[in-house]
């Protein structure tokens, strides 16, 4: 039988049992639990809320019950500490890059990201527009040099760019991971719920970078001009971006100009 419930309403204290003969035995502290005892019973077990007497036939529902809500807790707790970090924010994407519609006053940014080196068998490329992704860049092409070429509208004014590109592989790995399972077991003349443990094999993606490298300037945008970006990558951490305005010209193909840039905004990475 199970005493010293009805006193843990307001305190954490200990709840004992007592056997046969007169000997009495402890189940252990509640206080780390999240109601009251009787309380949490009560949303559990409707017919357990306020019993002061327990069935022995129960004692191993009951002892299920612990595990489950210590493991709720545990969950909630790691949830509860993750995205308290500075760092659950800065895990989020950026958000997608809008661009003006036609009919608004708006440049066009022609992006030329090309290739010297390959020192990995996956690529991911990155361009911001002032804090925002610029989707759909795409896989770049051609023999020796290969090339990438994507074009985007931007707004008249100073616009923030970076470009980042990353070499890398996926490294495979396989552990064994151990997890639980409920099950129906006979408990005397009723049947409670059993913690069965089990044992999986899980494999494991890690990413590796190979090589990086990361660029960035501040274009003074001015409506109705074309603008060439040229990001050249030669090695990990060796590439350059360059800007070049289109000059139209009566005859022939337009000749370019260097841009209006914020020079202190460009760096290496």
């Amino acid at each position: 039988m199970v005493r010293g419930f009805a006193a843990c309403q307001h305190r954490p204290c200990e709840a004992t049992a007592e056997r046969g003969g007169g000997e009495t035995w402890s189940i252990g502290t509640l206080r780390r639990f999240l109601f009251p005892p009787a309380l949490w019973l009560r949303r559990v077990k409707p017919a357990y809320a306020n019993a002061h007497w327990l069935d022995p036939a129960r004692a191993s529902d009951l002892a299920f019950l612990f595990v489950a809500q210590r493991r709720v807790l545990a969950f909630l707790a790691a949830v509860l500490a993750g995205c308290l970090l500075p760092a659950c924010a800065l895990t989020r994407p950026p958000p997608d890059y809008e661009s003006p519609a036609k009919a608004e006053a708006h440049a066009i940014v022609k992006l030329h990201l090309a290739y010297h080196s390959w020192p990995g068998p996956e690529l991911e490329q990155v361009v911001d527009i002032d804090g925002r992704a610029l989707r759909d860049i795409p896989a770049p092409a051609g023999r020796g040099e290969r090339v990438a070429t994507r074009e985007a509208r931007v707004r008249p004014g100073p616009v923030a760019w970076t470009i980042r590109t990353t070499f890398f592989h996926n490294d495979v790995t396989s552990h064994a991971e151990t997890y639980d399972t409920t099950e129906p077991a006979p408990c005397g003349s009723t049947t409670c719920m059993q913690i069965q443990p089990h044992t999986r094999l899980v494999n494991k993606i890690d990413r590796v970078d190979d090589a990086t490298c990361s660029q960035g300037m501040k274009l003074q945008a001015k409506a109705g001009e074309t603008y060439v970006l040229q990001y050249e990558y030669a090695a990990d951490r060796k590439c350059t971006l360059v800007c070049h305005r289109q000059v139209h010209q009566a005859k022939g193909a337009p000749a370019v100009v260097p841009c209006e840039t914020d020079s202190g905004a460009a760096g290496k990475h």
